[in-house]
C-alpha cells in the first residue's frame, strides 16, 4: 500500500504551487521579516531572562548563562538566514527558479491599499519584495471609500486585480481618483445595546464639485427623499437618522 502525502499531492496542481511559491515570498516580506520576528523574540527572551537564576537555584539545572546566551544567539542568527534558506528550499523542493523584485508604491495619500493573493493578504506601505519568476503572482489594488481604481502608471493597464509573472523587475503604482459620484460611506445597522434612534446613513461627495441631491430618495430598507435645495459640497458628510442628535 502507497502511504498518501497530501502536501505533495496538493503540489500537483499548478494554481495552488503558484499560490504557494508567491505567497510564502510574501511572508518571508511580513510575517517571517526578520526585524518583526527578532524583536517578537527579543521580547519573550527578556520575560525568560527574569526567570532563568530562579529556574536554575530551584532544579539545580547542568546549564549555565553561557549557555543560555549561546543559544539564544544561535536563534537569533537563525532568523537572519531563513528567508535566502526559504528561497533556496523553493527552488530545491519545488524546482523552480530566477527571482525579481516587485515595488508597489503607495502611500497613506494614494487613497487606496494593494493586496496579493488570493486571500487579499494587505502589504505595507511602498512595499518591496523578492518574487520567483514565471510563477503568477495574483495584486490587487483597492480604493479606499469615495475612490475608486483608474489605472496601473506604468502599464496603463485599468484592471484593477492583475495574474501576472514577476519576469523582471517590476514598479507598479496604483492610481485611485475620486468615485464621481456621491457615495454610501457608512451604515449604521442595528448597535448592540441601543435603539433604533442610534442607526444612521452616512453619505459623502469625493467630487471636486457641489452635487444637489433634490428628490434623490431611498426605496428600500428605508424610505427618505431629499427635499429641494439639498446641496452635498466637495468632500462634506452628510446624516441620515431618525434622531438627528
Amino acid at each position: 500500500q502507497i502511504a498518501c502525502n497530501p502536501m505533495r499531492q496538493l503540489m500537483e496542481n499548478p494554481d495552488f504551487k503558484a499560490e504557494f511559491i508567491q505567497r510564502t515570498n510574501t511572508y518571508i516580506h511580513t510575517l517571517w521579516n526578520t526585524t518583526r520576528v527578532d524583536q517578537i523574540f527579543t521580547d519573550y527572551k527578556n520575560v525568560i531572562a527574569s526567570e532563568i537564576q530562579a529556574d536554575r537555584d530551584r532544579w539545580q539545572t547542568g546549564w549555565n548563562f553561557l549557555t543560555w546566551d549561546t543559544n539564544v544567539d544561535l536563534v537569533s542568527q537563525y532568523f537572519d538566514i531563513r528567508p535566502d534558506s526559504m528561497r533556496q528550499m523553493l527552488d530545491n523542493e519545488l524546482n523552480v527558479s530566477g527571482r525579481n523584485q516587485l515595488n508597489l508604491t503607495f502611500n497613506s495619500s494614494s487613497n487606496g491599499v494593494v493586496a496579493l493573493h488570493d486571500n487579499y493578504y494587505l502589504v505595507p506601505e511602498n512595499y518591496s519584495g523578492i518574487y520567483h519568476a514565471n510563477i503568477p503572482l495574483e495584486i490587487h489594488a483597492i480604493p479606499n471609500p469615495g475612490f475608486r481604481f483608474s489605472h496601473w502608471q506604468e502599464t496603463g493597464v485599468t484592471d484593477a486585480s492583475l495574474y501576472i509573472n514577476i519576469n523582471s523587475n517590476t514598479t507598479l503604482t496604483p492610481i485611485f481618483v475620486a468615485a464621481q459620484n456621491v457615495v454610501i460611506n457608512e451604515i449604521h445597522y442595528n448597535p448592540a445595546g441601543t435603539s433604533e434612534a442610534a442607526e444612521f446613513i452616512e453619505l459623502f461627495n469625493p467630487d471636486s464639485s457641489p452635487l444637489d441631491l433634490s428628490s434623490f430618495e431611498f426605496t428600500d430598507g428605508i424610505c427618505f427623499e431629499f427635499p429641494a435645495n439639498t446641496i452635498i459640497n466637495p468632500g462634506e458628510y452628510i446624516i441620515i437618522a431618525n434622531v438627528a442628535a
